[in-house]
């Protein structure tokens, strides 16, 4: 059985100073379960974790810090529109992580580009770059009728020579042609 009577008065005065059970543990060189129980025996009060924590946080940085929704100590915070301006500025574009130069795949095979203010844009800003090049080589904006299509196939391909513009009618009789003659080569 330990006996705490020699670490009495420091044992107080380290809890009124706000230390922490495991920071007496060390400090006495005994478990926590054995001070703690010692310390019951003896009459003394045992310092909560809220009480230690609330005490070793008080001048540094907080624990939740960081993390998200009701946890965090910012969570419901309204921010005026120009912090909110300044914070979207900072993380757009160039400025982002994440930037890969405005250029990715899509999960169809077509090459995406970032161009915000374009009339052909979805509502992340990107824009399928074949539509783009279209537009540019037959001098006009491209209606939801036209369709963009890679004689090579190769849907990453966007050279203005492998690009033409096609109704969906004349979209269609490509491909069936395309299947009807990849079919007649499997028969014979």
């Amino acid at each position: 059985m330990f006996d705490i009577t020699p670490h009495q008065e420091y044992i107080k005065r380290r809890i009124s100073d706000g230390a922490s059970m495991r920071m007496l543990e060390k400090e006495v060189g005994v478990s926590r379960k054995t001070l703690s129980r010692a310390m019951k025996r003896c009459g003394m009060r045992v310092p909560t974790k809220d009480e230690s924590l609330s005490h070793i946080w008080e001048n540094h940085k907080h624990p939740r810090l960081g993390m998200k929704g009701t946890l965090c100590p910012v969570y419901g915070r309204h921010l005026s529109d120009e912090t909110k301006e300044k914070l979207r500025k900072a993380n757009t574009a160039a400025n982002n992580y994440h930037w890969s130069g405005g250029r990715k795949i899509h999960s169809e095979g077509y090459v995406l580009v970032y161009d915000p203010k374009s009339h052909l844009c979805n509502k992340h800003g990107f824009v399928m770059e074949h539509r783009l090049v279209a537009e540019k080589k037959y001098g006009r904006e491209l209606t939801t009728n036209d369709i963009v299509h890679h004689l090579d196939g190769n849907k990453q391909n966007n050279d203005p020579d492998n690009i033409v513009v096609l109704t969906r009618a004349e979209h269609i009789k490509i491909h069936r042609d395309l299947l009807n003659q990849s079919r007649r080569k499997e028969n014979a």
